[in-house]
């Protein structure tokens, strides 16, 4: 790998230079000569052509991934908070054995409690779809393209 650091536009004065700070970047010969070219092809400094790409840039956060990788965590509950009121519903599952071993009974107040949880995570999954929009929106916004 090839390592260049950015420097200052031609145009700024020594004293100024030295208040600004370098940042190593490290490419093959090949990135080298094409960023050069690039820069040279636009009337700008390689650092000018690297500051403006590197300050306009928006790349695709990562909370991206995160906010899906929530809302399959919340499906996931969604699916087996379903699977307990089926269960409860065909009249198979009289008592509940957690992993403690205590045994829960399934009557009205546990299923209330049961459907105040859907009702939570129903919000929560929402909540992290609203974000997972927004979030997109942003990157629309910016001119990300995905």
């Amino acid at each position: 790998m090839v390592g260049f650091t950015m420097t200052t536009e031609k145009t700024e004065s020594k004293s100024h230079r030295r208040e600004l700070s370098a940042i190593r970047v490290y490419c093959t010969q090949e990135e080298r000569d094409r960023i050069k070219t690039l820069s040279a092809q636009t009337g700008l400094s390689v650092s000018e052509y690297l500051r403006r790409l590197g300050l306009l840039y928006q790349p695709t956060s990562v909370m991206d991934y995160q906010k899906v990788d929530e809302l399959l965590k919340v499906a996931a509950d969604m699916g087996r908070l379903g699977g307990l009121l089926k269960w409860w519903l065909s009249g198979e599952a009289p008592v509940l054995q957690t992993k403690e071993g205590r045994q829960i009974r399934m009557n009205e107040a546990t299923m209330r409690a049961l459907l105040a949880r859907i009702d939570k995570t129903n919000k929560k999954m929402q909540e992290l779809c609203r974000q997972v929009i927004d979030l997109k929106k942003n990157d629309v916004n910016t001119g990300e393209q995905s």
